[in-house]
């Protein structure tokens, strides 16, 4: 009598989900921050339909005051929930050292605020902004980001200079979490034989 020994291997995967980020290369025309303007960059995006997005990254790189630094220089970064497409250079509209977008004529989120007066080098600055909170609830800001546009607003009171500004999505994305794979006995060890006495 031949018994086959029919082998079925299931393999299970409960990885940790994995994690994507898209990145959005900087503008050129944004190294350089004079005072006498305020900017917008505006990004056409519509995020992966399977992606949770849980945050936004805003990096300046070797950001630099170079006009004589003091305590009153301030560059502000805002996101913003839509903008022209690309950078767009506007005349500063106040008068001294105050923030434009305050009076933008939509909501903003304020990233930073900052200020270097002391005037010692070039530094890295960064600013995260949650798209979800710790329970995985949207924030608001998810639906400025996710829904096809949304903008950087940056307000220059000094010149400031920079080595890029690198903008970021990250969230996780699904994989796979069982493989089931049917393996014949033929070809396999699990053949099991057994001959009548003859």
């Amino acid at each position: 009598m031949l018994h086959r020994l029919m082998v079925l291997v299931v393999v299970v995967c409960v990885a940790a989900p994995l994690l994507a980020e898209t990145t959005f290369p900087s503008d050129p025309e944004l190294n350089q921050l004079a005072h006498p303007h305020y900017y917008t960059w505006g990004l056409d995006w519509t995020p992966p339909a399977d992606q949770a997005l849980t945050k936004l990254t805003l990096t300046y790189r070797a950001l630099e005051n170079l006009d004589e630094p003091e305590s009153a220089d301030h560059l502000y970064t805002h996101l913003l929930p839509s903008a022209p497409t690309g950078v767009t250079v506007y005349d500063d509209q106040s008068a001294g050292y105050s923030d434009d977008f305050t009076n933008w004529g939509e909501e903003t989120l304020l990233l930073g605020d900052y200020s270097h007066p002391d005037g010692s080098g070039s530094v890295d600055v960064v600013y995260e902004v949650p798209l979800r909170d710790g329970s995985g609830n949207p924030t608001p800001y998810l639906a400025w980001v996710a829904d096809g546009n949304f903008g950087i607003g940056i307000d220059p009171d000094c010149l400031f200079v920079n080595g890029g500004i690198g903008v970021g999505v990250g969230g996780a994305v699904p994989e796979p979490s069982v493989a089931l794979l049917g393996l014949s006995a033929l070809g396999i060890s699990g053949l099991l034989r057994r001959r009548k006495p003859t």
